[in-house]
């Protein structure tokens, strides 16, 4: 399967919004990039 993000680009996505970069403005910054709900999220972040 071809990957759209390369694994290196979806850390930096992550840091970018552990840094406080609302999700919202990264989908505007990244191209096809549509913000997704995780649920369990509050989970992951433990």
């Amino acid at each position: 399967m071809k990957k759209r993000f390369s694994e290196e680009q979806i850390i930096g996505f992550l840091g970018e919004t552990e840094a406080g970069l609302p999700i919202k403005d990264l989908c505007v910054g990244t191209v096809s990039l549509k913000p997704v709900t995780i649920h369990g999220a509050a989970s992951l972040a433990a």
